[in-house]
């Protein structure tokens, strides 16, 4: 980042860096009416910890904020977390970390349950090794009840004495498989092979102590309501390495398989039926008088978006408390989507800006608003509105949401730092700089 023009103290500043009794709390000021509240009922949410072990927070049935340190391309934990938020999401696939349990079958392999250390760092992956017959080698699980759409098949996975592997799914009703997809991956290395069907798009990510987690995203157009899905041992990277005589050592690790509409989310357990979680919501509750000027004053904000939405998400909010006297920040659906940015003040629109955004990735945004000046509006650098001041707030602004939970479709991704800056009494000329300085990646 580069060195602002001025210098000025925020007035408020939340990084997500610890949390106390499930709620994380802003650094300025640490006060108990800053804190974010995770506000859902508790279900399984995993996270990566700081030691890179992958684990379920929420395991006790307590409702834990998701404090992750994201991996890197090499499978290490970043040095410091973000606040992890995704959106209500299913697994479609029961018995997810057990081979020999409900819908699953084999074909030339053996399973035996929780031989090996998994990611989440317990005794609980099962090995998968292939026979010694010529042929195919493969676990195979089917789910019931699923419409026409994008699904994605996503399982970890580790090299034992067997490297490729092959991803696979259809549209299986009985007869003969409609729309067979398939990819492979190779586990010793961590790149893809080859790809056939009507695979959207598909990945290997790696994870600590030698795991994969792959995937493949598939669109479902019918026959039937079935999906069947596949996970090969196989001897190279192209159609017909699945198919090849067997050693009995040849085997590989497996945990953590998953169904699921649209893209790819972090892993949802299932035991014997269809899992689905709530979604990640933190708001801040009481509020503080006095903290955020109604007159003028900057908001910055540092996040990432990792997944598109389907319809509209707010994803942060300075206010009073209502959708009515406020800054708020939301996302619109599509490749490319909208970011928006809407000021209102007594239920009035003052301020309205539509940017249309072509990736997922990091944003660094500022929202500057001044009686005396104008509202000004910056992306990653960049000054995309300036406009003429309106109306000051009704109400004064006491309330910071993140992730507001009156959307269904909520925003995914993470946040990294969010500050409001009282008015620095500068020229216009100045304030822009600053907040050129302070958004630019």
């Amino acid at each position: 980042m580069a060195k602002p023009i001025f210098n000025i103290q925020p007035t408020f500043q939340y990084y997500p860096e610890a949390y106390k009794n499930g709620v994380t709390y802003s650094q300025i000021p640490n006060l108990d009416a800053q804190d974010f509240v995770k506000s859902d009922t508790a279900s399984a949410r995993y996270r990566m910890n700081k030691d890179g072990v992958y684990e379920n927070i929420c395991s006790s049935g307590t409702s834990m904020p998701r404090l992750d340190y994201k991996l890197n391309s090499k499978g290490n934990p970043a040095p410091c977390p973000d606040l992890f938020v995704e959106k209500s999401k299913t697994n479609y696939l029961p018995f997810s970390v057990d081979l020999n349990g409900g819908p699953w079958a084999s074909s030339g392999v053996s399973r035996v349950s929780d031989v090996g250390i998994s990611p989440e760092g317990l005794q609980t992956c099962d090995v998968i090794k292939a026979s010694g017959a010529a042929g195919f080698h493969y676990v195979e699980g089917q789910i019931s009840g699923v419409n026409n759409g994008m699904y994605v098949w996503s399982c970890f996975v580790k090299e034992q004495r067997r490297q490729w592997i092959k991803l696979y799914m259809d549209n299986d009703g009985g007869g003969a498989p409609a729309d067979p997809s398939d990819v492979f991956f190779n586990l010793g290395t961590g790149e893809a092979g080859d790809k056939s069907g009507s695979i959207v798009d598909s990945g290997i990510e790696k994870y600590p102590n030698g795991w994969f987690r792959v995937w493949m995203r598939w669109e479902k157009t019918g026959p039937t309501n079935q999906i069947k899905v596949r996970l090969y041992i196989a001897d190279g990277a192209s159609a017909g390495d699945d198919n090849f005589t067997g050693q009995n050592y040849d085997d590989i690790w497996y945990w953590g398989g998953q169904v699921e509409d649209d893209y790819l989310h972090s892993y949802i357990p299932t035991p014997a039926a269809v899992s689905v979680t709530n979604p990640d919501e933190h708001y801040e509750t009481t509020g503080t008088s006095g903290l955020f000027n109604r007159w003028a004053g900057m908001m910055f904000a540092d996040f990432s978006i990792e997944n598109q939405i389907v319809g509209s998400a707010s994803t942060f909010s300075i206010c009073d408390g209502s959708n009515n006297n406020g800054i708020y920040v939301s996302q619109q659906a599509g490749l490319p989507f909208n970011m928006n940015f809407s000021i209102k003040a007594g239920g009035v629109s003052q301020m309205f800006h539509s940017e249309v955004i072509d990736s997922f990735g990091r944003y660094k945004i500022a929202v500057s608003w001044s009686d005396t000046n104008k509202y000004l509006v910056y992306i990653n650098g960049v000054m995309v509105k300036e406009d003429l001041f309106g109306s000051p707030f009704v109400n004064e602004l006491t309330q910071c949401c993140l992730h507001n939970g009156s959307n269904v479709n909520d925003f995914e991704g993470r946040f990294h730092d969010w500050r409001v800056y009282p008015n620095p009494n500068a020229v216009q000329d100045d304030i822009k700089e600053f907040l050129q300085s302070i958004t630019t990646i």
